[in-house]
């Protein structure tokens, strides 16, 4: 009977490929092994793909960094207008050395943490009560569309009013720039819902709060990681704003600082600052797809 068994498939199916290792029905000879260890010889898998993929998005930044640093060589770019990349390292060099650079990178992070942190949150509350009620949805969809068709930044001036000049207007026009893009993909997320899942959780008959933390939240986390990625885009904005008022510590502070001693190079050196944190922001919400959406790898 095993002897019936063995030997190879059958003719390939339409689609296949014809260059794949014939399959081996029954014992696994040493022949069929050498056929399959030549079909996935060179093939990255796993980690190793992924790691080439990380390592190959900063060839595009790494570019555009010989490309200004070519231009300034060649004279090409006016050194008093567009310093090249060795004076703005000098100058970041200097500033990490007197301590204002950790300063004010501190208080621009903390800023961002605590503004991120209400307006995720609350997006995501949000968009889960206008999701799952239609009372939420009455209340709460119709003022978010009100608040994205708005520009933000326009409101900044009644927040100083309202609120003064401290930390509070920051921390508010942070988190109203965060809670959109989260909510948007979240309700769009539940909206879009496969219908049975719910209708096996009212069979079930289980409780909102079980049918939220097993089921809804677990199937709105690929859209909830898309509107994070965005969230983060809008926060690192909405700071430049955010700190233009009465900021005495800030990468914006900085950035002014610059802007009134014409200081180009400052200046640029916390543009490439930006730059980075928002790589190193990119580079967290592609960790946590890996470590939530391991069904994608």
């Amino acid at each position: 009977m095993t002897e019936a068994l063995q030997g190879t498939a059958g003719p390939l199916l339409p689609g296949a490929v014809e260059d794949a290792p014939p399959v081996t029905i029954g014992r696994t000879t040493d022949a069929t092994l050498a056929r399959v260890s030549r079909w996935t010889a060179g093939r990255p898998v796993g980690d190793r793909r992924r790691r080439r993929f990380g390592s190959g998005r900063m060839l595009g930044p790494l570019l555009l960094v010989f490309v200004w640093w070519l231009l300034s060589a060649l004279g090409v770019l006016d050194p008093d207008l567009f310093p090249g990349p060795a004076e703005v390292v000098r100058e970041g060099a200097h500033l990490i050395g007197t301590g204002q650079f950790h300063a004010a990178l501190l208080a621009s992070f903390r800023r961002v943490a605590v503004g991120m942190s209400i307006g995720v949150s609350t997006g995501v509350s949000l968009a889960v009560l206008a999701g799952l009620f239609s009372l939420g949805r009455n209340l709460f969809d119709s003022n978010m569309q009100i608040i994205k068709a708005v520009p933000t930044f326009s409101i900044a001036p009644l927040l100083i009013i309202w609120m003064g000049i401290g930390e509070g207007p920051k921390f508010l026009l942070i988190a109203i720039s965060t809670s959109v893009p989260v909510y948007v993909g979240v309700y769009g997320a539940i909206r879009n819902m496969d219908p049975r899942l719910l209708d096996m959780a009212r069979t079930l008959e289980l409780r909102r709060s079980t049918l939220i933390r097993q089921i809804v939240l677990p199937g709105t986390t690929p859209e909830f990681l898309v509107g994070l990625r965005l969230s983060f885009a809008s926060a690192w904005l909405a700071l430049i704003f955010a700190e233009q008022v009465n900021a005495r510590e800030g990468l914006a502070k900085l950035m002014n600082d610059g802007r009134n001693s014409f200081q180009i190079d400052l200046m640029l050196f916390v543009v490439v600052v930006y730059a980075i944190l928002g790589l190193a922001s990119y580079g967290f919400v592609r960790m946590l797809e890996r470590r939530l959406l391991v069904w994608k790898q």
